[in-house]
């Protein structure tokens, strides 16, 4: 689900620059004319596209976009359908779907609460939506130059995490790729971040994938939750099942990893919530009671702050 949120403000309006002339359809004076558009509901704000060239570019200008979300406070989500995999739903508080965004992949929606909103797949397919307007892109399949001799992205498969930085306005991509392995052998994941400018979700036309510092532990790609600009990860499954085949490399199963943004770096591990309970001499003989627990336990956004939720 996306909407709107207090925690990305958009400029103000006393920041407003002057609009061209070019944006004026010959009817009504350019600054007239953004006033009008901006007291529009954003369900007959997504038909103006197709209005005019001028009325294209007016409503998919990042100021233009960053005003309206902030005066229009009525959240709009973004859902994925079972019955309808080949498109993606945009929704309001009502039920009413304001516009649907096709989706002939069958891309998944990735957890946000964000302007943007992202969808993959896990062979490394993956779109930025903005749902007040519909506009997709389509992020680059292609790693990062480092990485493209690693087996890992020949055979890939791939989970993604978006977040948004604050001090710049951007939003940015993580992608991880992983290749699990059936030989009890660890095979370190691969982290590449891709940058996308304001609102708008624009980017350069040769922005590319940067490689990142790959986490020398048993981080799990497909466990990641953006809170704020950090993304947070559970200990990687391949390490559960080593511990379950008797080999344990002394890595608390509940410890939280996490990575930040802004930096592109990792930060330090958060210690899990179990752990303390098993801190005994007895410690192996409970090991499988600690271990069932921590497999039905995410980690999720809970109106900004980090949570773990027992989902079973």
């Amino acid at each position: 689900m996306a909407s709107p949120e207090p925690s990305s403000p958009p400029p103000g309006r006393s920041g407003r620059r002057r609009l061209p002339a070019a944006s004026n359809p010959g009817v009504l004076p350019p600054d007239l004319l953004f006033d009008v558009l901006l007291r529009l509901p954003a369900k007959e704000l997504c038909r103006l596209p197709a209005v005019c060239r001028s009325w294209r570019s007016l409503t998919s200008d990042p100021l233009f976009v960053g005003e309206h979300a902030a005066r229009h406070s009525d959240p709009l989500f973004l859902a994925n359908f079972r019955d309808d995999e080949a498109q993606i739903h945009v929704v309001d508080l009502s039920g009413n779907v304001v516009k649907v965004i096709p989706n002939p992949d069958g891309h998944q929606l990735l957890t946000t609460r964000l302007d943007l909103a992202c969808a993959a797949t896990v062979s490394n397919s993956c779109r930025v939506l903005d749902p007040a307007t519909g506009r997709v892109r389509v992020l680059p399949d292609s790693p990062a130059p480092e990485h493209a001799d690693r087996e890992n992205v020949r055979k890939p498969y791939t989970s993604f995490a978006l977040g948004w930085i604050g001090a710049t306005g951007e939003y940015k991509v993580l992608r991880m790729f992983s290749r699990p392995t059936l030989t009890g052998l660890h095979q370190h994941h691969l982290f590449e971040v891709f940058t996308i400018s304001g609102a708008s979700g624009s980017c350069s036309s040769h922005a590319q994938w940067r490689a990142r510092l790959s986490h020398g532990e048993f981080v799990e790609p497909g466990s990641a939750i953006v809170v704020g600009e950090v993304v947070y990860f559970k200990v990687d499954t391949v390490y559960d099942a080593m511990i379950g085949g008797g080999v344990n490399h002394g890595i608390p199963l509940d410890c939280i990893y996490s990575f930040d943004l802004e930096r592109e770096e990792w930060r330090g591990t958060l210690q899990g919530p179990i752990h303390d309970i098993f801190q005994t001499d007895e410690y192996d003989d409970y090991l499988d009671d600690y271990r069932a627990p921590w497999s039905e336990i995410t980690v999720a956004d809970l109106r900004g702050s980090l949570a773990l939720v027992h989902y079973r």
